[in-house]
């Protein structure tokens, strides 16, 4: 899995206590995926992968974008 922030247009949410809450969208990525973002960075990736992949419903039947 891979963790990224939902929308960077978005504010954290001031809760009642003062505390911050933060949105994130959890990415389901492949073997590949996690390897190449191991060997260059969480941003690379995410600029591999398109929005329907990191905003969209999960796609089960999805390939890796790594070849």
């Amino acid at each position: 899995m891979l963790l990224d922030i939902f929308d960077e247009n978005v504010k954290p949410l001031k809760l009642e206590n003062g505390d911050s809450l933060i949105i994130y969208n959890v990415i389901p990525i492949f073997r590949s995926e996690m390897e190449y973002k191991n060997a260059n960075n969480a941003e690379a990736l995410i600029e591999k992968m398109d929005d329907a992949i990191i905003h969209g419903p999960v796609n089960v039947d999805r390939t890796s974008i790594i070849r």
